[in-house]
């Protein structure tokens, strides 16, 4: 009964108009009292000078987060299946949906403390009009703007929420160790209105959860914003009347942050001090603060990339980022730390402290850098922000490969490539490797053409090899000395031979090695010999049993005189083979 009492007192304090009652929400005349302002004109208060939205009352100009920061719309990704999510049970509703109106939950113990403007709470209220409150419940559905006393309020959407309806989606909560999120998930309007729904989030930490960011303990984060105003504060098919009102509130009328008030349909944004703003200009904005330093609120974030910057080696980077004192009279001074070879970051200080960064990487420098940016205010006791940018240095291809294929002849394998354009390239070096290996070997150079915007073909040929099994790839070589590989994508075979044969040696005449190539198509004893011209032995090359395959013999002949000589190889095995070749070396 006193919590009944307090709200009761709470209804009348925040708000007088014809469009709140003092009337117990459980009362079986609520909604009779409520459905009987349908179609009423709203009036907002006449001759009330509203001061300017200062920057430390500004949520635009508080917010700490970039809007690239996240996989969804919503900051935490929602799925009503998924772990954690709990649907809020709202006392005037029953399990499990929980469907009402201007419901609230019971006191949810948070298990962490969250500091607003300097007050520490441990617990809080979420209620179904689209926010949080920490000392009592709110069953208010006609809202009204920040600043306002007596009640601590932090509301991503302060309107009149209404579930009742079963096409209308719920409310859900997720509790964990230094977070609550709540995410109002699809969500109609007084009076049972499903034409227009609503989908929105909001978080609380206790300020050292990097997912909103260190510093941060408030986040707004919205999905589909469709209507504004229900049907019992002046709203017409969801529209005009009050104006819903996004913002935090400390309950002392003087210290809050608001987004602005929202009343019409599209996107027109006229800032924070507006009443008319639309709500469309909510759809997947994301506003992240720290709404925890009473007297001194932390450096702003301004102007820094939502997520890493991406990089080609020889385009030059320039950006300035900064940090701005919400405080007119303090001033930020910077830090950076983790800056990479060549990049220039020129701070100065001030009311508002820059970064000036510009940076041309080479293609050296290709890979991933961290650089963190500080601003810290002048403040009796300082308040630091810190945000690091992610820094992705890429070397761009100078060459865009049509095709990579191979043909095998043989012992011979021809390899083809072709280039659609080419920018400063040297050549190609062909290399080789017996698969499965990762050693690979040079085996051959290929000129290229520089810079070209036409077509080029190109081909090698990789001859006398053994029986295996062989991998190949192109090194493309740029006249700066990059690389870059391309990767023929299907593994050479090479058989076993159909035929025996012998080849004639190379190069012939040689001096004073030379090679020579044969094929066995069967296991046997193999032999090779070297005879010089009178039908002298002088040297055996080969006296081995040898399975079938291809072969390379090198005959060195540097203690021998110039002449004819000749080789004879012999198998014997399945069936015999023999056959001479003549030769001659020239010194």
């Amino acid at each position: 009964m006193k919590g009944k009492l307090i709200a009761l007192f709470l209804a009348l304090a925040l708000v007088s108009s014809s469009f709140v009652f003092a009337q117990d929400v459980s009362s079986p005349d609520y909604q009779a009292k409520k459905e009987a302002l349908i179609g009423v004109p709203y009036t907002p208060d006449q001759n009330v000078e509203k001061a300017p939205v200062r920057p430390e009352n500004s949520i635009p100009f508080l917010s700490n987060c970039p809007q690239t920061d996240r996989p969804t719309c919503l900051k935490e990704p929602f799925d009503s299946a998924g772990p954690g999510w709990i649907i809020v049970p709202f006392t005037n509703g029953s399990p499990p949906a929980y469907r009402n109106d201007d419901g609230s939950s019971p006191l949810i113990n948070l298990g962490f403390t969250f500091n607003l403007y300097g007050t520490n709470y441990t617990a809080c209220y979420i209620n179904n009009n689209g926010n949080i409150t920490f000392t009592a419940p709110l069953s208010t559905f006609t809202p009204f703007a920040f600043p306002s006393t007596p009640l601590a309020i932090v509301a991503p959407f302060f309107a009149d929420v209404d579930t009742r309806n079963l096409a209308s989606g719920l409310v859900y909560y997720k509790l964990e160790s230094n977070r609550l999120t709540v995410t109002w998930d699809s969500t109609g309007y007084f009076g049972n209105n499903v034409d227009k729904r609503n989908t929105f989030q909001l978080i609380i930490s206790d300020g050292t959860d990097p997912f909103l960011g260190i510093g941060n303990n408030v986040c707004f984060s919205y999905g589909d914003m469709a209507w504004t105003t229900g049907d019992a504060s002046g709203g017409i098919g969801g529209f005009f009347g009050a104006a819903a009102t996004v913002g935090v509130n400390e309950g002392n009328g003087i210290d809050y942050a608001t987004l602005g008030r929202f009343n019409r349909p599209g996107s027109y944004y006229g800032g924070p001090g507006v009443d008319t703003n639309g709500v469309s200009y909510l759809d997947c904005q994301n506003f992240c603060l720290n709404a925890s330093n009473v007297g001194n609120l932390c450096p702003v974030a301004q102007n820094f990339p939502g997520g890493p910057v991406n990089i080609l080696a020889g385009n030059p980077y320039a950006a300035q980022y900064s940090f701005s004192a919400p405080e007119l009279t303090q001033l930020v001074s910077g830090g950076v730390s983790g800056v990479p070879p060549g990049m220039n970051v020129n701070i100065n200080n001030g009311l508002t402290c820059t970064f000036d960064v510009t940076w041309n990487p080479s293609c050296t420098q290709a890979g991933q850098y961290v650089v963190c940016f500080t601003g810290i205010d002048n403040f009796t006791a300082p308040c630091t922000t810190t945000v690091c940018v992610t820094y992705i240095v890429d070397c761009p291809l100078p060459v865009e490969m049509s095709s990579f294929t191979s043909s095998i002849n043989g012992r011979n394998v021809d390899l083809n490539w072709a280039t659609s354009t080419e920018t400063n390239n040297s050549g190609f070096e062909v290399e080789r490797t017996v698969t499965g290996a990762n050693t690979w070997t040079k085996i051959g150079f290929v000129n290229g053409n520089g810079t070209s915007a036409t077509p080029h073909s190109y081909s090698y040929s990789d001859r006398g090899l053994q029986t295996g099994n062989y991998s190949y790839r192109l090194k493309q070589v740029d006249f700066n000395g990059n690389f870059a590989y391309h990767n023929l994508s299907n593994e050479v075979i090479i058989g076993i031979p159909g035929t025996f044969d012998l080849s004639q040696n190379y190069p012939n005449p040689f001096n004073p090695s030379t090679k020579i190539d044969y094929a066995i198509p069967f296991d046997g004893k193999v032999s090779l010999t070297i005879y010089d011209n009178s039908g002298k032995e002088v040297a055996k090359l080969v006296n081995n049993n040898l399975t079938a395959g291809y072969y390379t013999a090198t005959f060195d002949a540097s203690s021998l005189s110039s002449g004819v000589y000749y080789y004879r190889l012999n198998l014997n095995g399945t069936s015999n083979f023999s056959e001479t070749k003549r030769m001659m070396l020239l010194k």
